[in-house]
């Protein structure tokens, strides 16, 4: 948040307009952000891993697997100490593979985007006489499962009585 607030509770906050699909709001509306833990914003194979970012299925599991199939770790035990290193040794080069790095810079996008727009040079006097629009009617977002209901009884209607006047075409040709 110190790129949003960095003058804290000093900034200066203004209201503005937002254009977006509805998909896009219902989704901002409904769904839970939480911040992440300084821990996971550091970026490492080891934090990762730990905090849980690589799970089963992941890419380093399977790195590790077939470093394990290939015999990268000579029948060591895990846990002893050569073990670790060659196990460090190849949680280091994975990280610094390209596989690594390309799922590390699709994933900070996002935080390069904001950064980008964040330096335009914009100033809060920009926006502060801008009329913002009255709120919309959020009610679409809450009632949408008794329109879905009926738009698919009206479109089931609509396919029984296509079924039912071929059936009849059907049988008028055979007789």
């Amino acid at each position: 948040m110190e790129k949003f607030l960095s003058r804290g509770k000093d900034e200066e906050l203004v209201c503005v307009s937002v254009k977006m699909s509805r998909a896009m709001y219902a989704q901002l509306v409904q769904q839970k952000f939480q911040a992440q833990n300084v821990i996971q914003c550091r970026v490492g194979v080891t934090t990762a891993k730990r905090d849980g970012v690589e799970g089963k299925g992941s890419r380093l599991e399977a790195f590790i697997q077939n470093l394990e199939r290939s015999g990268y770790f000579e029948g060591l035990l895990p846990g002893s100490k050569e073990y670790k290193r060659l196990m460090q040794n190849a949680e280091e080069y994975h990280k610094n593979s390209s596989l690594y790095s390309r799922a590390r810079d699709l994933m900070s996008a996002p935080v390069r985007r904001i950064d980008e727009v964040l330096a335009l040079p914009y100033s809060v006097n920009d926006f502060r006489e801008q009329e913002v629009p009255p709120y919309d009617d959020d009610s679409w977002l809450y009632n949408g499962e008794e329109e879905l209901n009926f738009s698919l009884l009206e479109r089931q209607k609509e396919m029984e009585l296509y079924d039912l006047k071929h059936k009849k075409k059907g049988k008028g040709k055979g007789n």
